[in-house]
Parts: C-alpha cells; sequence; structure tokens
C-alpha cells in the first residue's frame, strides 16, 4: 500500500497507511449506495402519478400528498444514524 503523506502547517507528516485503515471508504460507499438506492426509489413514485391516479379515482392533489407522505417517512427514518452507527466501527 502506498505512503500516505499529510502536510499541516508546520510540517509533512508521512504515514504508512491511513489512519482508520480505510474503512473510511467502506462507510462512503456504503452511504453512497444507500442514499442512492432509497432515494431512486421515492423518486420513481413520480413515474406512477397518473397510474395511481386512475386506479384509485383521485385528485391530483390527493397523490401529491400520498407520495410527500412516503418522502417524509423516507427523511425521518433515521438511516443517518445508521450510517453514523457504521462509521465509528472498528475492524
Amino acid at each position: 500500500m502506498p505512503k500516505l503523506a499529510i502536510k499541516t502547517l508546520n510540517e509533512v507528516q508521512v504515514l504508512e497507511s491511513p489512519p482508520n485503515g480505510g474503512w473510511a471508504w467502506m462507510v462512503m460507499s456504503a452511504a453512497f449506495l444507500v442514499n442512492g438506492i432509497s432515494w431512486g426509489t421515492v423518486k420513481t413514485l413520480g413515474a406512477y402519478f397518473l397510474d395511481m391516479k386512475n386506479e384509485f379515482s383521485v385528485s391530483n392533489t390527493a397523490v401529491s400528498w400520498l407520495i410527500s407522505f412516503v418522502i417524509s417517512i423516507h427523511m425521518f427514518s433515521g438511516k443517518g444514524e445508521l450510517i453514523s452507527a457504521a462509521s465509528e466501527l472498528s475492524i
């Protein structure tokens, strides 16, 4: 593994390996996948907007409230705490 040079104001420190053993890349990858998959799922609801409106015979407002409710549940679901907990694991 190549050496890592960290430049500070007064000196340059050379490390043999990353301070956390490279675990930060796993956390970053997991966070990217979680956000990408979960937001992708929520955003696809717009593709079904007309189908939901016709199936349930409701107004645009009712379908919009449904999609807004799903997005709010997604935002308050606490996945941030899972990512935060994973970042503090040590191998």
